[in-house]
């Protein structure tokens, strides 16, 4: 499929059969300058992000909640990524000063961290009074950082293998 083809709302990855939340400039949920902090499961911290469309809110469970009751795309178990699951999009060949991701595909993309389901994990140095964090994966240099819940950092949602999903033997 050409790049060109889109804007989609979302993006298969035909090796993994993972589908992809893609990021909008629509100021809606998906909109890919809002932040959120980590909240999955009780673990984490609630309402430390910046983003606009619901007032009381703004973590990761939030907009699992709220992407799931869209049923974006037709899918109704999105959620936070693994770190391995992330990493698999970082491209390591990109133009300067652009995301280490393939942007045709994922043109709202930040230059940032990425939050994934990876977590409590050990925090050092200078947020090591914090104990434990969240993985996060880094769409400057494609590398795993490991950040305290209360950062706001980025998203990108995924689900498995969805009806919208043709994975074609090869």
């Amino acid at each position: 499929m050409d790049t060109w083809e889109g804007p989609w709302s979302c993006v298969c990855d035909s090796r993994s059969g993972l589908l992809w939340e893609v990021k909008t400039d629509s100021e809606d949920i998906h909109d890919g300058r809002w932040t959120y902090s980590r909240l999955l499961n009780n673990q984490g911290v609630a309402n430390n992000g910046d983003c606009y469309f619901e007032a009381e809110r703004c973590d990761t469970e939030d907009l699992i909640r709220h992407t799931n009751r869209e049923q974006l795309c037709d899918a109704k178990h999105w959620r936070l990524p693994s770190a391995s699951e992330l990493r698999s999009l970082v491209a390591p060949d990109v133009q300067p000063g652009s995301p280490s991701i393939e942007t045709g595909y994922f043109p709202k993309t930040q230059r940032g961290d990425y939050w994934t389901s990876d977590g409590d994990l050990p925090l050092e140095g200078i947020y090591s009074y914090l104990k434990v964090g969240g993985a996060a994966v880094n769409f400057i240099n494609g590398q795993t950082v490991t950040i305290p819940y209360h950062n706001a950092a980025f998203t990108r949602l995924v689900t498995n293998r969805s009806s919208i999903c043709h994975i074609v033997p090869q």
